[in-house]
């Protein structure tokens, strides 16, 4: 498995890795038609624009020049101020979960923000999202929740917090 920052031609392949690991991770947590009208050629697009852009940074992971997992980050978004940094997104395709490349992933991208001044990070996850035990294992602090409104339907959010971006790498030493 190989870590780099993404460029301007991992769209489609970020888009990939999106659409599938949000139709197998939330298969039965989302609603299907929520899960079916997504599209990978309209995530590439937003892909694009958000590679394109300075604010937000984005790490994939390859096997065998193939993106199988990506994760982005930047700055927080509003909802809890006292911490300045954001996990925005962390996915894996289905068959590398579970395996520490998550852990990977979030390492270079943790390291990239404390780089750029970021001092403390918070994710935001599902509830019935199992993903959240991953958070809980690097000692990520319930601080919040709140509720998210996917195709009409509100869903339950948790916040998991880091105060510090130096702590939270420390738990990801590989």
């Amino acid at each position: 498995m190989h870590v780099r920052k993404a460029r301007l031609d991992d769209a489609l392949g970020i888009a990939k890795v999106s659409v599938n690991a949000w139709r197998s991770t939330y298969k039965g947590i989302v609603s299907d038609d929520f899960l079916e009208k997504m599209t990978i050629q309209k995530r590439a697009e937003k892909w694009r624009d958000k590679i394109s852009g300075k604010n937000e940074i984005i790490y994939v992971a390859e096997v065998n020049e193939v993106i199988v997992g990506y994760a982005s980050g930047g700055v927080e978004r509003g909802r809890m101020k006292e911490y300045d940094g954001e996990l925005y997104a962390i996915y894996l395709l289905e068959a590398f979960q579970n395996r520490g490349h998550g852990k990977l992933l979030l390492s270079y991208l943790s390291t990239e923000m404390e780089v750029r001044g970021y001092t403390s990070l918070l994710v935001w996850v599902l509830e019935a999202n199992h993903s959240k035990d991953f958070y809980k294992r690097l000692e990520g602090k319930k601080i919040a929740e709140d509720t998210m409104e996917l195709s009409g339907i509100d869903y339950r959010l948790l916040g998991f917090g880091w105060p510090s971006i130096t702590e939270l790498r420390e738990q990801l030493s590989i």
